[in-house]
């Protein structure tokens, strides 16, 4: 799928630490492979790598609690912007999704987002039981809209709509993925003191399933979007 609007170029790293997926990418080396996407055996997309998608998900960490889960996500949406050279926080629209925790899934998603949200790219963020997830995704959507209300997303948008059937696996994936705009968006960054009231008012709505100092310390990043960041490459088998 070829980039719309303006471009950037992409750095020429071959060895992720976090590794992010190419879609037009994935979808050459899914249509070149001969063997049908029936199970998580069919996802060699390079011959020096095998599996590619299964080792993102086996590699992606484990969370139990939240407030680190969430830093880490956080903390990701940050080091996407360093896969490109020229690119600025407000040029960015990410969707936060969740999915099984297997590479089929995790490919349905990505190639959907592809087709119906023109998202070039993704990444696996983090694994977590797919008994908490559902509160975790709840949470996820009241703090965007506390964001969001007060202008202050970290990057153009954040997409999480939430909803559908759990999965039937014992753990789940919390996924990103992301389109470059045409035009760059006014980017405010939050202060602690929006922290802390969206802190306030997730929790309350949340009704005890998720404390305050759990999402204050969740969004603790999002006040640093150009210092506090993971390192994201683009993966291996992807040429750039």
């Amino acid at each position: 799928m070829p980039k719309k609007g303006k471009s950037h170029r992409s750095r020429p790293v071959e060895f992720p630490n976090v590794p992010a997926f190419d879609f037009k990418q994935l979808q050459e080396h899914q249509e070149a492979s001969t063997r049908r996407l029936t199970d998580d055996d069919c996802f060699d997309l390079a011959p020096r790598v095998a599996n590619p998608l299964r080792r993102a998900l086996e590699e992606a960490p484990l969370f139990q609690r939240l407030a680190d889960a969430g830093k880490h996500v956080v903390r990701t949406i940050h080091g996407t912007i360093d896969l490109y050279t020229d690119a600025v926080p407000g040029d960015l629209e990410f969707y936060l999704g969740r999915c099984g925790a297997t590479p089929s899934h995790l490919f349905q998603r990505f190639e959907s987002h592809a087709v119906n949200r023109d998202h070039i790219a993704g990444t696996v963020a983090i694994r977590c039981s797919t008994e908490i997830v559902e509160t975790w995704e709840t949470a996820a959507i009241r703090v965007l809209q506390g964001l969001r209300n007060r202008n202050r997303l970290c990057v153009a948008n954040i997409l999480c709509h939430g909803g559908g059937r759990l999965p039937s696996t014992e753990y789940s994936a919390i996924y990103l993925t992301w389109r470059l705009l045409p035009k760059s968006a006014d980017v405010r960054p939050a202060i602690r003191r929006d922290v802390h009231l969206i802190a306030d008012e997730v929790s309350f709505r949340m009704a005890g399933d998720v404390t305050r100092d759990c999402i204050a310390r969740a969004l603790d990043p999002i006040t640093r979007p150009l210092r506090d960041r993971e390192d994201l490459v683009w993966a291996r088998g992807h040429c750039h």
